[in-house]
């Protein structure tokens, strides 16, 4: 009987039936991995790991990456534990530095040993860096903060520390998006765009990566129109021919595969991935590539086509032969070996018949009992009835008279006489060294494998094509807070990804298996199984069966929450007012962009009001900048009272100068609000003896909106009837107004309606 217990999986099992296996899913992840002898040998290294150097050797990129343990860390891997390197610095020569966080766990022989390491090394650069940078953003402004607490002496100094702190906080928001913009490029495949024009192309612009993957820069490229035919072997340009009039055709066009020569002679493979960009009237007006290097997994693809052939022609060539045993009173009196068994033995079938227990002394020692008990089992065995199967074939090892180890299948047939009296048995003796060779192989790839993703520290994940979670590794059930029941057979959509992010997840599931590249990298938000939100920076790989129809896809997941509260914490701080606590210029000014263009979408009035603190500058004067800074909190304060609906908005528009957001409010309700604010700013009763106005802090008001057509009219009223309003209009009318309110007097509002 064969052993299949190698291709069961439970909780942390990816059941396979292919030769690959886990190998694939290891040459997926995007992890470098590595599986190296106690005496420095490197037994395999991924396509990740390789991609970190591809000019140095891999003996080497694996020593720079995971030094010799130290004599503790020996032991720990010896007594079979893991050894983990939270932070091992990467620097290829010529390239920048990178962090990698190294896991190396044992993997035991049979007799207990640990004669090799299983290395697995997750990349936490981006991670390190962001997470540095924005930490050092935000002790940087806490510190500004703080310092500017007990600085504020005079308002003009108050005023520097501010525009200085917006200043920092935007250089870190453009060195933010640098940073990732660099790690993009960094990415492997690059996207080229083809303009086109009556349908010909007329001008290709390849991405700035283009030189990782061909070697030759997007200047080159711009130089010679024709360099990317020139680098695509003959015998492959027919087939990219036909992608390019497909797409230009505005049909949908597959992803093919084919070779480029590289700047430095290398010939590599490629999948080339377009889609069309059409005009209203449907024509083509450009399209869209992806290139991805593909080299290692097509070589890969090629070797497990060419091993599986060879397979496939050792059982073909497989000597059997069958010998006869007879049988008298239950016992085997007499063996004849067939011609053919010196193919198998060595033996020939003169030596057989010269020693009876010839076969006997061929089977190996530890194998010889169970023989023996397969033996007695035929012999013990009764006429079967009709259709039963009888003793079941035996797997075993002999000694060939070369000495060499094979193994063999031994099947038998048993023959009776009319009276159900076992009276001989033939057996077939199959040599199968080969193929248990193989299975011997690929049940210990598969541990080995197996342990590699059980020991992950990532989410690694498994999705059929209807969306349904088929595998988890430990590490995602622990991170997810679930149980195998609770997320394995489960539609992935139900189980992890958050409300605004569902449509997010099914385009990717829907699409993935078009265009690949485009959903390669994703961040989002997820549900954990005790309810809490989480980020995570997921890797998406689309998965093909043997006929290229799609299988799923393979996710690998890293944790970015901290990361993205970081950056959300810094984003708050950019939109606050330092002194007041409400939303600053810069926040107001995105706001009302935002308000002016839904008020013209959804035809609905706008208003908005200026408001100035009367003699604010005598009152400095008179009090003291520290009574200056209680009062702007203080009215800021009112003013948030004052408002009525959570999408109004209040904002410090500069020094003692206000400003009010009203979406969806006409030129009357913004009067009714700036009598709000008036009687709320009285109502804090703060003295101001310097006022020309009143003995109490007032304000003054500009109060405007945008026209808005009587309503009985609005159903007969032409699309658009209300026009698009720029902000700087509708701030330039509040201005004006608040500047008419001060003419007449102070301590007033101004309202007028838009002119446009």
């Amino acid at each position: 009987m064969s052993d299949d217990s190698g291709k069961k999986t439970g909780a942390g099992g990816i059941a396979t039936g292919s030769t690959g296996g886990l190998r694939n899913i290891a040459d997926l992840l995007p992890l470098p991995i590595f599986i190296r002898r106690v005496s420095g040998e490197v037994l395999f290294a991924n396509g990740a790991l390789r991609a970190l150097d591809r000019h140095v050797a891999v003996e080497m990129l694996v020593a720079m990456l995971a030094p010799p343990l130290q004599p503790e860390e020996r032991r720990i891997l010896d007594g079979g534990g893991t050894v983990t390197t939270e932070e091992v610095a990467f620097a290829p020569e010529g390239r920048d530095r990178r962090y990698f966080r190294l896991t190396r766990t044992p993997l035991p022989d049979g007799e207990g040993a640990v004669p090799l390491e299983l290395g697995l090394a997750q990349d936490v650069t981006a991670h390190k860096l962001s997470e540095a940078s924005l930490l050092r953003h935000r002790e940087a402004l806490e510190e500004l903060v703080s310092e500017r607490t007990a600085e504020l002496r005079e308002l003009n100094r108050s005023l520097e520390l501010r525009i200085a702190d917006q200043q920092r906080v935007e250089e870190a928001l453009r060195q933010s998006e640098q940073r990732f913009r660099r790690i993009v490029q960094q990415v492997s495949d690059y996207i080229y765009t083809v303009e086109v024009r009556d349908g010909k192309p007329i001008r290709t612009v390849h991405g700035p990566t283009c030189v990782a993957v061909t070697g030759y820069s997007s200047g080159e490229f711009a130089r010679d129109p024709y360099l990317w035919l020139k680098m695509v072997p003959e015998e492959d340009r027919a087939l990219v021919r036909s992608q390019a009039e497909t797409v230009l055709q505005g049909k949908h066009a597959e992803p093919i595969e084919h070779r480029i020569v590289r700047k430095d002679g290398a010939v590599r493979w490629v999948r080339n991935t377009s889609v069309a960009n059409l005009a209203h009237d449907g024509t083509v007006t450009s399209y869209d590539g992806v290139v991805k290097d593909i080299t290692e997994q097509k070589r890969a693809s090629l070797a497990r086509e060419e091993s599986e052939n060879r397979y496939k022609r050792i059982t073909q060539s497989v000597s059997d032969y069958i010998y006869t045993v007879y049988v008298e009173g239950g016992r085997a009196v007499r063996t004849v070996h067939s011609a053919a068994c010196e193919a198998v033995t060595g033996y020939s079938l003169e030596e057989f018949e010269a020693d009876p227990y010839l076969w006997v002394k061929m089977v190996h020692p530890d194998d010889f009992r169970k023989v023996q008990e397969h033996a007695e089992r035929v012999l013990a065995l009764p006429m079967p009835e009709a259709g039963s199967r009888g003793v079941e074939p035996l797997v075993h090892r002999i000694v060939r008279k070369d000495g060499e180890l094979r193994w063999v299948r031994n099947t038998p047939v048993p023959h009776y006489d009319s009276e159900g009296r076992l009276i001989s048995y033939d057996g077939l003796l199959s040599d199968i060294t080969d193929q248990r060779r193989a299975e011997l192989a690929l049940e210990e790839s598969e541990t080995k494998y197996r342990r590699l993703v059980e020991n992950a520290s990532s989410i690694i994940l498994q999705v059929d094509p209807s969306g349904i979670i088929r595998f988890a590794n430990p590490y995602a059930l622990d991170f997810l807070r679930v149980t195998e029941d609770e997320l394995v057979g489960r539609p992935v959509i139900d189980v992890l990804a958050s409300d605004t992010d569902r449509d997010r997840v099914a385009s990717m599931l829907a699409h993935i298996h078009q265009v690949p590249e485009l959903y390669r990298n994703m961040e989002g938000e997820n549900l954990t199984g005790d309810g809490r939100r989480v980020w995570v920076a997921w890797t998406n790989t689309a998965l093909f069966d043997a006929e290229g129809r799609p299988a799923g896809v393979m996710s690998v997941g890293n944790d970015i929450t901290r990361r993205v509260q970081l950056e959300e914490e810094l984003r708050a701080l950019s939109h606050r007012d330092g002194l007041t606590r409400i939303p600053n210029r810069r926040f107001f000014d995105e706001i009302v962009a935002q308000e002016c263009q839904r008020a013209y979408r959804n035809q609905t009035p706008l208003a908005l009001i200026m408001i100035d603190i009367d003699h604010f500058k005598d009152f400095n004067d008179h009090y003291g900048h520290q009574a200056g800074d209680d009062a702007l909190r203080a009215v800021a304060g009112a003013l948030q009272e004052a408002l009525r609906r959570p999408t109004d908005m209040v904002a410090r528009y500069g020094g003692e100068e206000f400003v009010i957001v009203l979406p969806e409010t006409t030129l009357k309700g913004a009067e009714q609000v700036a009598r709000y604010v008036s009687r709320a700013v009285k109502a804090l009763k703060i003295e101001h003896e310097a006022s020309r106005v009143d003995s109490h802090l007032t304000v003054s008001m500009g109060v405007t909106a945008t026209p808005t057509p009587a309503r009985r009219r609005l159903r007969s009223l032409p699309p658009n009837a209300v026009p698009r309003i720029a902000p700087r209009q509708l701030v330039a009318e509040a201005d004006s107004a608040l500047y008419a309110a001060k003419e007449a007097g102070r301590n007033r509002a101004v309202a007028r309606v838009l002119k446009v």
